[in-house]
């Protein structure tokens, strides 16, 4: 697997059972499986965050929060050449 760059709507997809949750699913196998990198940019991570503090009060982010930390995902600062 090459590295990959996952956006709040792909992790939002997967913790509300939308649609594109297998999808994402995958991803998630796949790093594990080839250990590569599925990385999710810090502002990604606060926009996830607040859109379930936003649904479900502080406790709902902070489990959200353990969820994204047993995921096999790097939350990474804003880098411009990660962009690449």
């Amino acid at each position: 697997m090459k590295n990959a760059v996952l956006d709040s709507w792909a992790l939002m997809a997967f913790f509300n059972g939308e649609d594109a949750a297998p999808r994402v699913c995958d991803c998630f196998a796949m790093a594990i499986e080839t250990g590569g990198l599925l990385a999710l940019c810090v502002v990604n991570w606060g926009e996830v965050l607040y859109q379930f503090e936003r649904a479900g009060g502080s406790s709902a982010a902070a489990s959200v929060i353990r969820d994204i930390d047993n995921l096999p995902i790097e939350v990474v600062s804003v880098d411009r050449d990660l962009t690449r």
